[in-house]
Order: C-alpha cells, then sequence, then structure tokens
C-alpha cells in the first residue's frame, strides 16, 4: 500500500518527512487539523488532503488565504490530484509531495512520526491525531460538498438558503479577454431569473473601470428581472473604486457571506 509524505523543501526544518496519515487530513491553524500550521497566511482550515482510491488529492478549503501547487494557485474551493514531486505551498509551508511504498532511507513509520517544528516570531507546525481531528476533518468536508457548489466557467455557483451565491474565481479582473468572459458566465451561467444573487469577492485582488461596468450592467438587468444584487468579501482596496461609481449606494456590501445570507436586501 502507498503512503504519502509532505517533505519539508525550505527553512529550519528542511528534509523534515510529515506522513499524511488517514484518508482526511487536515491543514490549518485550528486545532482540530492533522498538520497545524500557526501564521498569518494560513487560514484555520486551510486545505486538506483526500486519499481516494488509491490516489491523492488536494482540496482548497476556500478559506481566503493562497494554496498552491507547483507554483500555481489553487482556485478556493477546489480539487486537485497530487503527483509523486509535486510541490505544495500553504502559507510558510514548502514542501514536496512522496508517494511511494515504503517512508524514504527505509527507516521504520516510528520514525516517521511528525514532530512539532517551531521557530519563534515565524511559524509553528504541529501534528494533532486522533479520533477528533479526523472526525472534524470527515465533518468540514461534508460541508464544503454540500455547500462548495459549481464550477462554472470563471464562476462558482451554489444555492444557499435561496440565494444564489456566484464566487468569482479570479484574482486580476483587468484582462480585457477575462472580463469579457465574466460577463458571458454572469449572464449565461446564472440560474434562469434568480430573485437574490450575491457575488463573493474573496479571491479578487484587483479590478478595472471594465470590470466595474460589467457589475453595474448586471444590477441593472436584475432589477429590471425583479431581483437584486449585493457583494461580499470586497477588500478595502476595492471598496473605494466601488464607491467612485456609485455602486456602494445601488449595491450593499457585506464583509462575508454569512451576514449577507441573513441579511434583507
Amino acid at each position: 500500500m502507498s503512503s504519502a509524505y509532505l517533505i519539508v523543501e525550505k527553512g529550519k526544518h528542511r528534509g523534515t518527512s510529515i506522513p499524511v496519515k488517514g484518508d482526511l487530513f487536515l491543514i490549518g491553524s485550528d486545532r482540530v487539523c492533522q498538520l497545524r500550521i500557526d501564521h498569518p497566511r494560513v487560514g484555520g482550515q486551510h486545505c486538506a488532503l483526500v486519499t481516494r482510491d488509491g490516489k491523492v488529492f488536494l482540496r482548497d478549503l476556500a478559506s481566503g488565504h493562497l494554496t498552491a501547487v507547483n507554483d500555481r494557485e489553487v482556485p478556493a474551493g477546489a480539487e486537485w490530484p497530487l503527483h509523486d514531486g509535486d510541490r505544495l505551498l500553504v502559507g510558510p509551508l514548502r514542501a514536496v509531495v512522496q508517494v511511494q511504498e515504503t517512508p524514504p532511507s527505509q527507516q521504520s513509520a516510528d520514525d516517521w512520526t511528525f514532530k512539532a517544528l517551531e521557530e519563534r516570531g515565524k511559524q509553528r507546525v504541529q501534528a494533532d491525531e486522533g479520533d477528533e481531528a479526523a472526525g472534524a476533518a470527515a465533518a468540514i468536508l461534508g460541508r464544503m460538498d454540500e455547500q462548495r457548489g459549481e464550477v462554472r466557467g470563471r464562476l462558482r455557483v451554489s444555492i444557499e438558503k435561496g440565494v444564489t451565491v456566484a464566487r468569482l474565481l479570479d484574482t486580476q479582473l483587468v484582462d480585457e479577454a477575462a472580463i469579457d468572459l465574466l460577463k458571458r458566465d454572469l449572464s449565461e451561467r446564472l440560474p434562469p431569473a434568480p430573485k437574490r444573487v450575491l457575488l463573493d469577492f474573496e479571491n479578487v485582488q484587483r479590478m478595472s473601470s471594465m470590470a466595474l461596468g460589467v457589475l453595474v450592467g448586471v444590477n441593472r438587468r436584475l432589477k429590471a428581472e425583479g431581483g437584486s444584487l449585493a457583494l461580499c468579501h470586497v477588500s478595502r482596496d476595492l471598496l473605494p473604486i466601488l464607491e467612485a461609481v456609485g455602486m456602494g449606494k445601488m449595491v450593499p456590501s457585506f464583509p462575508n457571506k454569512q451576514a449577507a445570507l441573513a441579511a434583507q436586501w
């Protein structure tokens, strides 16, 4: 039976091997995670390694923080297959994925037990094994499966509490071609005649005036059809841009999805 390991690639603990145990292996800052990393760039439940049918997959848990494989960003909520030699980036952790029959250097499995890694002022990584962590991982991934929605072009669309939630998967809405595709997806890939549409900007870092024009058009179309539009997770850098074109008065903006779903708009 093959086993998976994360081999720390850089830093003080270079070469440390972290065994990936169980079908669900959570990585994040919460105590329920089997691999805990205390760092500002690491989410509570940041990502998970899922072993299924003898293969290992990385699932981003949409924490709002970057997960990357081979220097390519994993879209929020997406699941990617991992292969031997892939490089994983989670916050300060850079690790190489190894999938093999026996631990490297023929060491015993006991020698592979993950030990606490601590670097004062930078990061703290530790393993937290047991039934509680495994159960929490299963529950978290179960909820993710229920609410993660379906990828439709440049959107991840789900229906939550009667609201059509569309998470924008792009981080940069400045390229004309990308904006044209987003405009098409917002027009063609949402459910027909939605009453309330919430656009989730958690991934968006930059946005051009052309992208703003697309949002204005979506708002007008929804109003003409008797619907309404709201935004959430808009970064502080983008809020002044929305205000400049009057979007702040036309469309309500909420700090997170939960607040938007609980409000009336």
